[in-house]
Formats: structure tokens, sequence, C-alpha cells
């Protein structure tokens, strides 16, 4: 009679399992909006095909266990994979978010010192003229 092989369902469940993050709205990314209805997707990984299960009898159900197995090795590698690729991915977003926001900022500092030197041509006509005044004793 063959042997009966038992897997660890909870190692299962601790391997497929994974928490997803909340909604997040965000700023926009080439235009379209970044909402909470988009998902990403991998594109490089093979996610496999559940076994097909078919139980007779006792070597039947040896061979679906087997199969079980084979499966949860094969999602292990796919989830493998998967985190690397969205790290990858987080990474790559990660450094585009930072180099727009930096072309924001150095944007708005450009226009705030065009502002400023619009401003300030006209400081000889109308601007009173600061007298030049020591401060008072103990305030340097």
């Amino acid at each position: 009679m063959p042997r009966i092989r038992f897997i660890h369902l909870s190692l299962a469940a601790a391997i497929l399992s994974a928490i997803a993050p909340g909604p997040a709205l965000a700023g926009r990314l080439d235009r379209p909006e970044v909402t909470d209805y988009r998902v990403w997707e991998s594109t490089r990984c093979y996610k496999p095909r559940a076994p097909n299960v078919q139980v007779t009898d006792a070597l039947t159900f040896n061979l679906a266990i087997e199969g079980f197995n084979q499966y949860l090795l094969h999602m292990r590698r796919y989830l493998e994979c998967a985190e690397q690729e969205a790290n990858e991915d987080y990474a790559s977003l990660k450094r585009a978010l930072e180099q727009g926001l930096a072309l924001v900022r150095s944007g708005v500092l450009q226009e705030l010192q065009e502002g400023r030197e619009n401003i300030e041509q006209y400081r000889p006509l109308y601007a009173p003229e600061q007298p030049n005044v020591a401060p008072p004793p103990g305030r340097q």
C-alpha cells in the first residue's frame, strides 16, 4: 500500500499570503491619472497553473499531493520573481518621481528668482533708501 504524504498547509498559506496595500491617490505620471483602480502586474514572471486533481484511490491521492507540492514550489518561485520585479519597478518609479519633483522645484525657484528680479529692477526708482544704521548693542 502506498505511503500517504501530508503537506503543511500553514506553510503554503504563509508563502502565498501577501499584504495588500490600501488604495492610494497620487499625482500623475506622464499625464494619465494614478488612482486606486490601477493594479501593478508582473510582465516577466510566469504564474504556474494549478494542477488538475483527480483522486480516485490512494495512488492518485499521493500523486495529487506530489503535484501540489510541485505547484507550491513553482508558486514560491513565481512570488520571488514577482517580488524582485516589483521592487525593481518601485525603485524606477521612485527615481522618476524624485526627478520630476526636482524639476518642479527648480522650475519654482527659477520663477521666484525671475519674479524677484522683475520687482528689484524698480527698487532704485520707488523704494525709499534704507539708512545704514548699526544694530543696537548686543544684537549682532
